[in-house]
C-alpha cells in the first residue's frame, strides 16, 4: 500500500466520535477540523448525484448509515444523513410468534435466490419453501443463526435465552419433537405452534442416509481421515474396522493387519456390509466438507456461537448396535435425530475435575449399582452414595456406576443438547430393523478462559523479563536460598515449632538453645523475605498480561480465522461481491458505498508496527486446508481499516468517510479488500 508519512508525537486530545485507536487521534483532530471549515463555507447537498464529486472527498459526521432496500424513495435520498442504528434491533428484529410461524432449519437456511453450488456433491433436492416472516432475504447470517438455533430448540418451550441462561454448559437438555413439554406456562403456546406445524420431520433435508452412501460412491473417501468402522462387543470394549476388511473376516486377521498405518479409501460395499450385516457403526468425519447444505449450516451458526463449528454423522444399524463405548466429548453437542431411533444413557460428569474438561475421555465402562433400604430417603427421594457391583472389572478402564439421569429414546426430530463433560452412550433399539442416524454439531473445543489464558500467560513472563526499566526478573535468585526454601522448611514458619525443634536440637546435641532458635528464626525471616519477593515478580508478570489481553484475544482470533469454515455466503451477499455478473472488473471510487460482506469474517490486528489484516474468505472446508494469507498495510491505515471491518449489515459507509487524508489512499484500501471478496459494495 502506499507508505504514509510518520505522525508526529503530539498529545492530541480523545476524539469519541472518531473510529481507530489512539495512534490515529492527530489524523482524526485534522479531518474534524476539515469538516467544521468546510460546513462553514459551503453545506453538504442533499441529494446524491454524480455532480457532486467534491462534496464526498469531505469526511462528515455520519460514520455508518442504514439503506431500507425495500423503499425506492430511500435510496435516492442523502445517504449522508445522520442514523443512529442500535445494535440491538438484531435480536430485537427477529423475534418470532411460535404460535403462528415455526421455521425448520432448511426453511431458515433456503433463500429466494440459490447462490451457486460449489461443492461437488448437493444431495438435498427437495425444496423448501423460504421463510415468509418479513423479507427473508434482507436477514443476515447472525438473524439465521440466532433463528436456527431457536427453532432446534423451540419444541421444549425454552427460548435462547433461557437455554443459554440455564443449560449452556450447566446441564443437558432433551427435546421431543413429538410431546407436550412439562412446562404448564408455556405447554399451551408451544403445543399450538407443533399442532399447526409438523415437528417430526424437522430435520428432514439436512442430511440423509442416502447422502452418506453418495458421499461413499462419488468421494474418495479415507479411513480414520474421512470416516470410522466400529462397533462395541459384549464386553462394551470398542472395536475399529477401519479398512476394507469385512468384519466376518476379522478374525483371520489381526488388528494390525486390519488397521494399517497407510488410510485406505473406503470401498462402498464393503462399508455398507459392515453396516447391515456386522453391526457395524459407520461415523462420517466432517461430512460438510462434501455437503452443501451441512457448510452452510455450520457456516452461518458460527455467527450465532462466535467460535468453530464442526459436525459429525453418525449411521448405526438397528438391533441393538453399539458403535462406541460410554465416554464423555471436550464440546457443547447438538445431536440431532434425523433417521430411526436411537436411546441415549447420560450421566452427569464425575468430578470437579472433570467438568468442562478440555480433552475428551477414554472410553468407560459401566457397572451395575446395587442399592439397599438404607441407601435410598424415601422421604425425599434421594440417592446416597453407590455402591458398586464386584462384576464385570475392565482392563485399562475406569469403571462408572450405570444411573444414568437421562434414559430416553430419540426419535426423528428430536434434539438432544450436551455440555462438556456428560458422560453419555448410545445404542439402537433391540426390535428395531430400521438404522438410526443422527447428526452431532458441535462448538467450543479449546475455547475456554484457559486456552487465552495459556496465549497471554507465557507472553507476560517473556514480556517483563525483557523489561528495560524492570531488571528485578534478571537478578540472581539469592545465596543459599534452598537452604530455608522448599516443602522440606516450610514448617519454619510456625514459630511455636521452631521453638521446641531448636528445644530437642539443643537437648540432643547439647548446642545453645537461645543460638538454635535465633538460626530458625532467621530462616523465617528470609523465607518471608524471598516469598514477598516472588510476589512482586509476579505481580510485575500480571500487570504486563493485563496489558496484554486485547494481544491475546487477537491471537485467539486469529486461531478461529484460521479454523473456521469459509463462508457460505447468502445470495444478497454474493450478489455485491467482486465475482457477480454486475461487479465484475468493478472499479472502487469516492462515492462508493461499501461494507464487509459478512460480521466477523476479519480482523485487523497490529504486527511489527504494521496493520495486519486476516480473513477466511479463501478457507478450505477441509480443516487448515488453505493456511491464512494476511494483508500487510502502513500503520497509519489502521483507522480507515477499523471502520471498514466495523460496518456490517444493515450498514454501509461511504469511501470518501473514511479517516484518512489521501483520497487515493481510501479507494487502494477499498479496491484491495473489494478483490480478496472480503468487500461489498451498494448497488441501487
Amino acid at each position: 500500500m502506499t507508505k504514509k508519512q510518520d505522525q508526529q508525537n503530539l498529545a492530541i486530545p480523545h476524539d469519541d466520535e472518531a473510529v481507530g485507536g489512539s495512534r490515529a487521534a492527530k489524523k482524526r483532530a485534522k479531518l474534524k477540523e476539515k469538516k467544521r471549515k468546510v460546513q462553514e463555507d459551503e453545506p453538504h447537498s442533499s441529494e446524491l448525484n454524480a455532480g457532486a464529486t467534491t462534496n464526498y472527498l469531505v469526511p462528515s459526521s455520519t460514520k455508518k448509515i442504514r439503506l431500507n432496500r425495500t423503499d425506492e424513495k430511500a435510496k435516492k435520498c442523502s445517504l449522508r444523513e445522520s442514523f443512529n442504528f442500535d445494535k440491538d434491533v438484531i435480536d430485537k428484529g427477529i423475534e418470532i410468534d411460535m404460535q403462528n410461524f415455526y421455521p425448520t432449519v432448511l426453511q431458515i437456511l433456503s433463500e429466494e435466490e440459490k447462490p451457486p453450488s460449489s461443492a461437488s456433491n448437493s444431495s438435498v433436492s427437495n425444496a423448501a419453501a423460504p421463510i415468509k416472516n418479513g423479507n427473508s432475504e434482507e436477514l443476515t447470517a447472525k438473524q439465521r443463526a440466532h433463528m436456527i438455533l431457536q427453532s432446534l430448540i423451540y419444541p421444549a418451550g425454552v427460548t435462547v435465552k433461557q437455554f443459554y441462561s440455564k443449560f449452556w454448559e450447566k446441564e443437558p437438555l432433551y427435546i421431543s419433537a413429538s410431546s407436550d413439554d412439562d412446562n404448564t406456562e408455556t405447554q399451551g403456546k408451544w403445543s399450538a405452534g407443533r399442532s399447526r406445524h409438523p415437528t417430526t420431520d424437522r430435520f428432514k433435508g439436512i442430511f440423509s442416509s442416502q447422502d452418506m452412501k453418495r458421499m461413499l460412491t462419488h468421494q474418495a473417501l479415507l479411513y480414520k481421515y474421512d470416516l470410522n468402522v466400529t462397533k462395541c462387543n459384549d464386553r462394551k470394549e470398542r472395536i475399529n474396522f477401519d479398512s476394507n476388511v469385512s468384519a466376518v473376516n476379522m478374525k483371520k486377521k489381526s488388528a494390525a493387519e486390519t488397521n494399517q498405518n497407510s488410510p485406505q479409501i473406503a470401498d462402498v460395499q464393503v462399508v455398507w456390509d459392515n453396516l447391515e450385516n456386522n453391526g457395524c457403526t459407520v461415523r462420517f468425519l466432517c461430512p460438510h466438507k462434501h455437503h452443501d447444505t451441512l457448510h452452510k449450516l455450520l457456516s452461518i451458526l458460527e455467527s450465532e456461537f462466535g467460535c468453530m463449528v464442526g459436525c459429525n454423522a453418525y449411521l448405526t444399524p438397528g438391533y441393538a448396535s453399539q458403535g462406541f463405548a460410554p465416554h464423555y466429548d471436550d464440546i457443547e453437542a447438538f445431536i440431532l435425530q434425523i433417521e430411526g431411533k436411537k436411546r441415549w444413557r447420560v450421566y452427569p460428569p464425575l468430578n470437579g475435575k472433570e467438568t468442562l474438561p478440555r480433552t475428551s475421555s477414554d472410553d468407560f465402562v459401566m457397572v451395575d449399582v446395587n442399592y439397599s433400604d438404607s441407601d435410598r430417603d424415601d422421604s425425599e427421594d434421594v440417592k446416597r452414595p453407590i455402591k458398586l457391583s464386584k462384576s464385570n472389572k475392565a482392563d485399562g478402564r475406569r469403571e462408572v456406576p450405570d444411573d444414568p439421569v437421562l434414559d430416553i429414546v430419540l426419535e426423528p426430530g428430536d434434539m438432544l443438547y450436551l455440555p462438556r463433560g456428560w458422560i453419555h452412550q448410545g445404542i439402537t433399539q433391540d426390535r428395531e430393523k430400521e438404522p438410526s442416524l443422527h447428526l452431532t454439531v458441535s462448538c467450543m473445543q479449546q475455547w475456554a478462559w484457559a486456552d487465552l489464558m495459556e496465549i497471554i500467560i507465557p507472553e507476560a513472563t517473556k514480556s517483563a523479563i525483557e523489561s528495560e526499566s524492570y531488571t528485578t526478573l534478571r537478578e540472581g535468585l539469592p545465596r543459599n536460598f534452598l537452604s530455608y526454601m522448599g516443602v522440606m522448611n516450610e514448617e519454619t514458619e510456625n514459630i511455636e515449632g521452631l521453638k521446641q525443634a531448636a528445644h530437642h536440637i539443643g537437648v540432643a546435641d547439647g548446642s545453645d538453645e537461645d543460638e538454635e532458635q535465633k538460626k530458625e528464626e532467621q530462616k523465617m525471616t528470609l523465607r518471608k523475605v524471598f516469598i514477598e519477593r516472588a510476589k512482586t515478580c509476579l505481580q510485575k508478570v500480571f500487570h504486563e498480561a493485563l496489558q496484554m489481553i486485547d494481544a491475546g484475544c487477537d491471537e485467539i482470533g486469529k486461531t478461529f480465522l484460521s479454523n473456521r469454515q469459509p463462508p457460505a455466503l447468502l445470495a444478497n451477499e454474493l450478489a455485491s461481491l467482486k465475482d457477480s455478473k454486475r461487479l465484475r472488473n468493478f472499479k472502487i471510487t469516492p462515492t462508493c458505498m461499501v461494507r464487509l460482506v459478512r460480521d466477523g469474517i476479519a480482523r485487523l490486528t497490529v504486527e511489527d508496527d504494521k496493520a495486519v489484516l486476516y480473513h477466511c474468505a479463501d478457507n478450505s472446508r477441509e480443516f487448515q486446508g488453505n493456511p491464512l494469507q494476511p494483508l500487510e498495510f502502513e500503520l497509519d491505515d489502521a483507522p480507515a481499516l477499523e471502520m471498514l471491518l466495523k460496518t456490517t449489515s444493515p450498514q454501509w459507509i461511504c469511501v470518501a468517510d473514511l479517516v484518512m487524508d489521501d483520497i487515493e489512499d481510501k479507494v487502494e484500501i477499498v479496491q484491495s479488500l473489494f478483490d480478496e471478496g472480503i468487500i461489498s459494495v451498494f448497488q441501487p
